[in-house]
């Protein structure tokens, strides 16, 4: 009895054995699955990815596999195709997918379906992620203009990464409707009525230009044109005031000594022996309503010898300055009577009082920003250190005053820009 239990036993393992061994070689052998477990599609319409399924082994016939696409991005996607087609002989298929509208970030699902002749594998799925549009931001909510201004706009990715176009790119610019300042009246685009971003660069600008100052017309609001791949961020908007070039107000940078070349070349003595200056140690500030400033320095540098201290500043006119470093340019100067200056320019000798300095403004031809030109031409230097050509700037004033001017050093100036500070 016990030897026929075995003997039965033994049948019923084989039988088992032969039957899964039988289902083994029913199950197709071309087995398939996506190359990635995710795809990205950029965020632009049109932007298209491909994607692509793979096979243990090349394809003995012509083959399709279907899939199914679904999940939130999946109404803004096309496919090329609805199924995977592998052609005899081949172990991969692609199709592509292509974006038709731009949102937030989103993904969709593509699964694989059962078919004949085809194993799914492990990878019988992909995720395609839509990027969510780049994000555009003023670099400030409000900015002044003077003459002609450059104004900054910042670009990032929708995961706050920097974001660059790989071309020079332009964006529409819209004037707001809180505007009340006219286009073509009170101010104007100088590259049209556009923004460019150059390429490789995650920051482009809107240049504006004042043409007049008329009150109650001296707002201006900008924004970008509605864009299927951007968004506006922090500071979605810039608000503009037109000072114009009259109103002096504002706290203004040390640039540079622009004549000192010409003091160089001219006299063989440099302007910088007594004044300097570093953007990030020296500047002034002007507070009024441009007439009558009050005037704050903040100055760690030799101008620190020239104004003393705070105080007022009056607006006395305007004179015709020419410029001798520019071939004899006219420009207007703005005269400001300022107090506590020192005329000497020096930290030993002082003789202090209130005393005209002129500005004009100016728009730098190589940033597009703003600049106000200072010149100092009511001074009386006491240095006796020996320039190039054997002349000290006392000797310069002496010289000077010898012919005559009023001041003496009308003709001789000093002229310093700054850059307004933001």
């Amino acid at each position: 009895m016990k030897k026929l239990f075995i003997f039965f036993a033994m049948v019923l393992t084989l039988a088992g054995i032969t039957s899964c061994s039988d289902k083994e070689d029913d199950m197709p052998k071309f087995i398939v699955g996506f190359a990635q477990n995710a795809y990205t599609v950029d965020n632009s319409v049109g932007a298209v990815t491909t994607v692509r399924l793979v096979s243990s082994s090349p394809a003995e016939t012509n083959l399709t596999v279907p899939f199914t696409l679904t999940g939130e991005g999946a109404g803004e996607l096309t496919v090329s195709a609805q199924q995977f087609e592998f052609k005899a002989g081949e172990s991969a298929a692609e199709i592509t997918v292509t974006r038709k509208a731009v949102s937030k970030s989103r993904s969709a699902t593509m699964t694989l379906a059962n078919t004949d002749g085809v194993r799914l594998g492990l990878m019988d799925y992909t995720q395609v992620v839509l990027i969510g549009p780049n994000v555009y931001s003023f670099a400030n909510s409000h900015d002044k203009l003077a003459i002609v201004k450059s104004f900054d706009i910042k670009l990032e990715t929708a995961t706050g990464s920097k974001f660059a176009f790989p071309d020079t790119t332009a964006l529409d610019v819209d004037v707001d409707a809180a505007s009340t300042a006219v286009e073509g009246t009170d101010f104007e685009f100088v590259n049209g009525k556009k923004a460019i971003f150059p390429a490789g660069k995650d920051e482009g600008q809107v240049t504006v230009k004042f043409l007049k100052k008329r009150e109650g017309h001296d707002k201006i609001v900008l924004g970008l044109s509605k864009n299927e791949s951007m968004i506006p961020g922090n500071n979605p908007t810039l608000t503009i005031n037109i000072m114009g070039d009259a109103d002096l107000s504002g706290t203004w940078v040390f640039s540079s000594v622009i004549n000192n070349t010409w003091w160089e070349q001219s006299w063989g003595i440099a302007a910088t022996i007594l004044v300097d200056g570093t953007p990030e140690g020296d500047e002034f500030t002007l507070k009024g309503d441009g007439k009558n400033y009050q005037f704050t320095p903040n100055f760690t540098g030799k101008l620190k010898n020239y104004f003393t201290a705070a105080g007022t500043a009056t607006n006395i006119g305007t004179r015709t300055e020419r410029m001798q470093e520019e071939s004899g340019r006219k420009v207007d100067l703005t005269v400001l009577k300022i107090d506590n200056v020192n005329l000497n320019i020096s930290p030993v000798d002082k003789t202090i009082g209130s005393y005209r300095v002129g500005f004009f403004m100016r728009s730098n031809e190589n940033t597009n920003q703003e600049e106000l030109v200072m010149t100092l031409y009511e001074y009386k230097p006491t240095d006796t250190t020996i320039g190039d050509w054997g002349m000290s700037w006392k000797e310069v004033y002496e010289s000077m005053a010898y012919s005559g001017g009023d001041p003496a050093m009308l003709d001789a100036p000093i002229r310093i820009a700054f850059t307004r500070k933001e």
